[in-house]
């Protein structure tokens, strides 16, 4: 019934930008100031953010959501600059809580596009971080997220830049990388992959490499976290992805760990207390 060893990853649980967001929060939670607002979930954890509900916050989707007046806490995502200006005009108070890392491409699409150049961008066209670089940009930014979206476009003879969303995969990047690089000349490559979704990836591919099964915490809704689903899988391991501590005590019971060895990594989002548990 029992597993045969357990490795638990060096680096699972929050990353720096989202441990600033969350923290953000409580100290709002703690010393009021009116209503209270999260722009969209503050991070991809349904845990985290029913916590922060509880404690008075609520969750806005779009303007007409606002009632004017109120703190609006930007996710850790980023939003879009013209998003930012609206909320503002609604009379909120922003308290922003973007990661560092992404007000940085922010600032890098929002020069090269005022220079002329064209802005593409590696991740996931319906993530809240992609709208809000493609927002920083402009609004004319092309997003890819396969090499297929690169083998569909023009040779293109200006100026290009490329940035990435902070928690895309590095295997696909690096492949969109190589077959951007032939159809623009004159590209100026900028790998904004966050150094802890890099080192997490690497760390999962090796444990998935020396053990039985993999487990994943996180939420479905985490791109990280299913990033990390991906490269466990692709070192043909059984890989479960662990939305809370249930599913375990499920696949305990099933057998499912029965003299294996186990490994444990956990998404960004994921806060220490769930992994714990």
């Amino acid at each position: 019934m029992f597993p045969r060893s357990v490795e638990r990853a060096r680096r699972a649980g929050f990353c720096a930008g989202v441990r600033r967001a969350v923290g953000m929060a409580q100290d709002l939670i703690r010393e009021p100031a009116g209503d209270l607002v999260m722009w969209g979930a503050l991070i991809h954890n349904a845990h985290v953010v029913s916590e922060l509900e509880r404690g008075g916050m609520r969750v806005v989707e779009t303007l007409d959501g606002l009632r004017g007046g109120e703190t609006v806490l930007i996710r850790a995502h980023g939003i879009a600059p013209d998003l930012r200006r609206q909320i503002m005009d609604r009379g909120c108070r922003i308290v922003d809580a973007s990661c560092p890392f992404v007000l940085k491409i922010h600032a890098l699409v929002s020069e090269a596009a005022a220079a002329g150049k064209r802005v593409f961008i590696t991740g996931d066209p319906r993530h809240p971080e992609v709208e809000g670089i493609v927002g920083a940009a402009g609004g004319t930014a092309t997003v890819l997220s396969s090499v297929a979206d690169v083998e569909s476009l023009a040779p293109w003879q200006g100026k290009a830049v490329l940035v990435s969303q902070t928690t895309f995969s590095v295997v696909i990047f690096r492949e969109i990388v190589d077959n951007l690089s032939r159809k623009i000349a004159l590209l100026e490559i900028f790998d904004t992959i966050c150094e802890a979704t890099e080192n997490r990836q690497l760390e999962a591919r090796r444990m998935a490499e020396r053990n039985d099964v993999m487990l994943v915490i996180g939420s479905r809704t985490s791109s990280n976290t299913m990033k990390l689903v991906d490269v466990c899988k692709s070192a043909s391991r059984a890989t479960y992805l662990i939305e809370d501590a249930d599913a375990v005590r499920g696949l305990l019971s099933a057998g499912a760990f029965a003299d294996r060895r186990i490994g444990v990594t956990a998404g960004a989002s994921t806060p220490d207390s769930m992994i714990l548990e």
